[in-house]
């Protein structure tokens, strides 16, 4: 039904589209594939992505493992850009995408994934409490800068 793997860089165009719909913003195109191939080249970032029967780019979620010298040195990771096209949604996409970078942190000896989601964004927060990051665990602060 659904494949996982990285994004490739023919898949730039619709992973803008699926940008502007998580942020409301078109990415300039030149940006993103300077940006990207800046991406590909670090081993500790996956920017990967959900794919349709005709391989087509549908969903899309980064994560950056993060060096930790607690927890007996184990990684975690943060996971950023988490985004289903909006055609899409309620289809159990979401959730396959969430398995799937669940399952990479596992498998790279992560110990947590962190998120953040603006708190406008009601409906992701329900997505995401329903698929175990509890809403009261933490409070996280953002500083643009």
């Amino acid at each position: 039904m659904f494949t996982f793997h990285a994004v490739r860089e023919k898949d730039l165009p619709k992973l803008g589209s699926l940008y502007d719909q998580l942020t409301g913003m078109v990415p300039d195109p030149e940006k993103l594939r300077a940006g990207f191939a800046k991406l590909a080249k670090r081993p500790d970032v996956l920017l990967a992505g959900v794919y349709d029967e005709e391989d087509q780019l549908i969903a899309s979620g980064q994560l950056t493992c993060c060096p930790d010298l607690t927890d007996d040195t184990r990684n975690y990771y943060s996971m950023e850009n988490f985004v289903v096209d909006e055609a899409q949604r309620g289809k159990g996409v979401g959730t396959f995408l969430l398995t799937c970078l669940e399952d990479y942190v596992r498998q790279n000896g992560g110990r947590y994934i962190n998120l953040t989601s603006s708190s406008y964004r009601v409906q992701a927060h329900h997505f995401y409490e329903k698929n175990g990051f509890p809403a009261d665990m933490v409070k996280g602060f953002k500083k643009n800068l």
